[in-house]
């Protein structure tokens, strides 16, 4: 899983990539404060940038974060039955979703079409 930050201990990765998700077209809300109800996660939004789609990845290690982690802190899941996913980061198709890993200032579209 995602770790939770220490106090006291500097990060090693500060990075924000925005996350569009729509369904039919339409844009769909991406909660605030993912990721900071028990403690601050290294992977998590804030209540002034969700409606923005910004990820906050604030990280006290080198690993990569991945969509799947950002989805699995906000206990989510891709799949909606009756829909189609195509995801794109900087207008290039993405291959697998889930093994995505973010990069600072990329613009990602999760795109749900009903099937």
């Amino acid at each position: 899983g995602v770790p939770c930050l220490v106090p006291n201990i500097p990060l090693i990765q500060h990075i924000h990539p925005v996350l569009t998700i729509t369904v039919d077209g339409a844009s769909e809300e991406i909660s605030a404060n993912i990721g900071l109800a028990e403690c601050e996660r290294a992977v998590h939004t804030h209540d002034d940038d969700a409606a923005q789609g910004v990820i906050h990845v604030e990280s006290q290690d080198r690993r990569s974060y991945t969509l799947d982690d950002f989805f699995g802190v906000w206990g989510k899941s891709f799949a909606r039955e009756g829909y189609a996913l195509t995801v794109t980061a900087d207008g290039t198709a993405v291959a697998d979703p889930a093994t995505f890993a973010f990069k600072d200032g990329q613009d990602i579209l999760m795109a749900y079409q009903r099937e």
